[in-house]
């Protein structure tokens, strides 16, 4: 009967250390849950204040930024030229001041007041142009200031997003080691109802189920409650990923912007180019065929006279008759057509046409023009033809 007490008072100080153990697991738990709320408020803040730094980029990225600096310093230097001027003027004023007290009896005094009272007017206005170009300056300075202070943000953002990440991290870590201790904590409370079932089955048994029974739904609670950090933190991971991707397209997007830039510049120097070209070319590419036709034309030419060396008329014929097709008003194609047609193939018709182009065409000192008249007259006649003229 001890030992049994003594067995009883073993397991029920066990079941308390499993209890105690369970509330310091749901106390870490609830410590992860709250830590993670915060990082994730952290970083919806950080999301919100990154889009609003994008916003600003792209309002100040609209006017590059050596054009900003550029009239910042135009205005600083106009502000010198007007202190400078404002120097000027208060001395004169100073001195013709000085110069008043000096000859108040002078008949000039009324004279020298005019023009006091106008450098103070210019002095006045001069005064007002430094205020309006020192707001301009001021506001220059602020457009680079905040120009400063936002890649400085996103020198932060760009820290904080990396603190994210670790802690992030730390968090999958934890909550793996409270899944373990979990698992754990219910394998010795299984062993510890399992002994206490054996030894007893009193009043104490009772309860040492029951407070089994709420730890298995407090087990279960715990599950559930990892299982939302997980979410949460796949969550996390996914915004982390968006950031990433637009950050990257942005990138992208300039650099292609940039790319394209370049190439239409390229693009369009080298049309114009051509373009400037294009007028030259064509008239060369008109005197080259121009010297194409006459070469191919003396080719056909010279192929006539070499048939007609072999007594090969027929062909000598097709040979002329290229080269008239491409010069039509050469003078001694058409005679030795006539000849080939009058002398040789003997197609009369033929022959006395290109005999007649060859007399429109020809000088009037050339020696075959008789020959070719008599010819002309002869065979006319004799088909009653119309005598030429």
């Amino acid at each position: 009967m001890k030992k049994t007490s003594m067995i009883i008072g073993f397991l029920a100080v066990l079941l308390f250390a499993v209890a105690a153990g369970a509330a310091y697991v749901f106390y870490d738990v609830a410590k992860v849950k709250h830590e993670n709320d915060d990082l994730v408020r952290r970083n919806e803040k950080v999301v919100e204040e990154r889009e609003g730094l994008l916003d600003q980029i792209r309002v100040i990225s609209e006017r590059p930024k050596a054009e900003v600096k550029g009239e910042y310093d135009s205005l600083k230097l106009k502000n010198e030229l007007l202190e400078k001027e404002k120097e000027n003027l208060l001395a004169r004023i100073t001195k013709l001041s000085e110069i008043t007290e000096e000859d108040t009896g002078s008949d000039d005094v009324g004279e020298l007041r005019r023009v006091n009272t106008a450098l103070k007017r210019d002095r006045d206005n001069i005064l007002i142009q430094t205020k309006i170009l020192m707001s301009e300056r001021s506001v220059a300075t602020g457009i680079i200031e905040k120009m400063g202070e936002t890649d400085k943000k996103i020198a932060v953002l760009e820290e904080d997003r990396g603190e994210l990440e670790a802690r992030n991290a730390s968090l999958l870590e934890a909550i793996r080691e409270l899944e373990f201790q979990s698992e754990e904590i219910a394998t010795e409370r299984d062993t510890a109802v399992s002994s206490y079932e054996r030894v007893t089955s009193g009043g104490a048994i009772k309860d040492l189920k029951t407070e089994s029974s709420q730890l298995k739904k407090e087990q279960k609670t715990l599950k559930k409650e990892v299982k939302k950090l997980q979410k949460l933190l796949e969550k996390n991971a996914q915004k982390k990923e968006k950031l990433e991707v637009e950050k990257n397209k942005l990138k992208h997007a300039i650099g292609g912007y940039k790319e394209q830039y370049k190439h239409a510049v390229k693009t369009n120097r080298e049309m114009e180019r051509q373009m400037r070209d294009m007028p030259k070319k064509f008239t060369e590419m008109a005197k080259e065929n121009e010297k194409l036709i006459k070469q191919t034309a003396k080719t056909h030419y010279n192929l006539g006279v070499f048939y007609v060396s072999n007594k090969e008329f027929k062909r000598a014929a097709m040979e002329f008759e290229k080269a008239l097709e491409l010069e039509p008003g050469e003078a001694y194609t058409h005679f030795n057509l006539g000849y080939i047609y009058s002398e040789h193939v003997l197609d009369r018709k033929k022959a006395i046409k290109h005999f007649k182009t060859f007399l429109h065409l020809t000088k009037g000192d050339d020696p075959d023009i008789d020959w070719v008249r008599k010819y002309v007259l002869t065979w006319e006649s004799f088909e009653g033809d119309a005598p030429i003229r």
